[in-house]
């Protein structure tokens, strides 16, 4: 008996299954592409949903935590250390995609930005530019 005759499904195919997931968000600075970014990441429902800058030394992670404050994300922002900066030499996104590629029960994306969709209302307060 299966699914169509009314009975148990015991494929498991067609049945929800609730996620356990969490979401980072690759930022580079504070501008109105981080508030779609943050936006798509929040509908796709996380358990976590977090926010990853690295800053190439201490000057830059104090500025970068003092602009997402003074915007008001409601998201935690995580600033990488010197290390990983340097590690990274500017090619975050694609270091950080390689390095997650290989972990088990991991999905990357890049999701593509596109000018026009970005919304004016940028979170709570002061509009990044």
């Amino acid at each position: 008996m299966g699914p169509a005759s009314g009975g148990p499904n015991r494929s498991g195919l067609g049945q929800r299954v609730d996620l356990n997931h969490s979401v980072v968000v690759l930022v580079g600075r504070v501008h109105r592409r981080v508030v779609t970014a943050l936006n798509y990441a929040r509908s796709l429902r996380p358990n976590h949903l977090v926010a990853l800058y690295v800053a190439s030394d201490e000057e830059e992670r104090k500025r970068m935590e003092a602009d997402w404050k003074r915007f008001g994300f409601d998201v935690d922002l995580v600033v990488g250390v010197k290390s990983l900066a340097n590690i990274l030499h500017g090619q975050s996104a694609l270091a950080l995609k390689l390095a997650l590629l290989d972990r088990a029960n991991t999905v990357v994306t890049s999701v593509p930005f596109r000018p026009a969709e970005v919304p004016e209302a940028a979170g709570r307060g002061e509009q990044p530019e």
